[in-house]
């Protein structure tokens, strides 16, 4: 990770180095300096003419104008830094509200794979809105979510074929699982008047706050992608580039007749520093990318799914009876119609994203302790598709 780093690094440099340097513009500029110095030396007439005296003479009036394109310098690179910053804080806000949900889901989800799938499902949230930000598809990272057991082939293609925003398709398949999980463990507990200890049996303050982390993270992605998309305005760019062309050529010409043959020097060295703070500001006016100024996406990602998995180890360790840990999971098994009412656009809906949730049954060893074994499955069924008027 090192070696991939570091080469990253210089290859960031050398493109960096390449669009100040080895540019048509920045080469023009030194030839302009010189031609425009040879013609005023060489010249008498020019160079003793009136307006030469003037301009070489106005000392006072070059400081003024240099304080103004100074200003104006510092003004745009601290527009372009500020939304630097406001990406960054973003990402931090999206960091927290990403680890929150699967706090406020540790506390709250009573099966063990919807928990998992959760969880995966915030990674992939991150993942996908780093990928929406470098004007990608999640199928930059396919290979490592499916490798890591994060999301089913089906679902992932399903992803690619999405028209939208990816990242907002894992927003819909978090409200989906949090919902079924809800419904399951608050039916239970209702079910048996809470003789059982569920912790989803306070299922409306729980929805609440969980909806809220989401409306966070939708907040934040939909803040994001502003500050991909819009960037400074043409005409103000334009304006100030105008007011750099006529400073260039006006010092030039003040200093021509002074200076002599070290006015080309001077003045391709102050044009170096000025295209390399314009070139910094125009890279911090879009943080996400792979330039050296932008921010380190991939390592934000890494932070979640790193925070996510100690999350999900603190709830389910690696040496109970589910016996792994983060993230290796059993495999994929479809979601059982039966389970879900058919007639329920709501199920319909929640079918479509739910290809990594096992049916439960009562059998199942997440209810060893919590579930009474002498219901059977056909009445789980019916709990679960909101039949509560069916005597159990």
């Amino acid at each position: 990770v090192s070696t991939k780093e570091e080469e990253n690094f210089r290859k960031n440099i050398r493109s960096f180095v390449y669009r100040v340097v080895c540019n048509g513009p920045f080469l023009f500029a030194i030839a302009s300096y010189i031609a425009v110095t040879a013609i005023i030396l060489n010249v008498p007439a020019l160079r003793g003419s009136t307006f030469m005296e003037w301009l070489s003479n106005s000392d006072s009036g070059m400081a003024f104008f240099s304080a103004f394109v100074g200003f104006i310098l510092v003004f745009r690179t601290q527009i372009c830094y500020n939304r630097w910053w406001e990406g960054r804080c973003l990402w931090g806000t999206l960091i927290f509200a990403a680890i929150n949900l699967a706090q406020q889901g540790q506390g709250s989800f009573t099966e063990r794979e919807n928990f998992r799938r959760l969880c995966s499902l915030i990674v992939c949230f991150s993942i996908a809105c780093k990928n929406q930000l470098c004007g990608l598809s999640i199928e930059a990272d396919g290979d490592y979510l499916l490798t890591r057991g994060l999301i089913s082939k089906t679902e992932y293609q399903q992803v690619l074929k999405r028209q939208g925003w990816q990242p907002y398709y894992f927003l819909g398949a978090l409200r989906d699982i949090i919902d079924i999980d809800l419904k399951m463990s608050g039916q239970r507990a209702k079910l048996h008047n809470d003789v059982y200890s569920f912790k989803g049996s306070t299922t409306d303050a729980q929805l609440l706050m969980m909806d809220g982390a989401l409306g966070q993270m939708a907040s934040i992605i939909g803040d994001l992608i502003r500050v991909k998309a819009t960037g400074l305005p043409l005409g103000y760019d334009a304006i100030f580039y105008f007011i750099y062309l006529v400073y260039f050529i006006v010092t030039t010409l003040s200093w021509a007749i002074k200076l002599q043959w070290y006015t080309p020097i001077l003045m391709s060295l102050l044009h170096l520093v000025v295209r390399c703070i314009t070139e910094l500001g125009t890279c911090l006016e879009d943080p996400f990318g792979n330039d050296i100024t932008d921010l380190p996406l991939e390592k934000f990602c890494q932070a979640i799914e790193a925070q996510i998995a100690a999350v999900f180890n603190d709830t389910f360790p690696a040496d109970t009876s589910y016996g792994r840990a983060w993230p290796a999971r059993r495999a994929t098994i479809e979601t059982d119609s039966s389970v879900f009412d058919s007639s329920n656009s709501n199920s319909k809906r929640h079918k479509t994203r739910l290809g990594v949730v096992e049916p439960l049954t009562p059998t199942d060893d997440c209810f060893e302790e919590n579930y009474p074994q002498d219901i059977s499955a056909g009445q789980l069924s019916n709990i679960l598709s909101g039949d509560e008027d069916e005597e159990v």
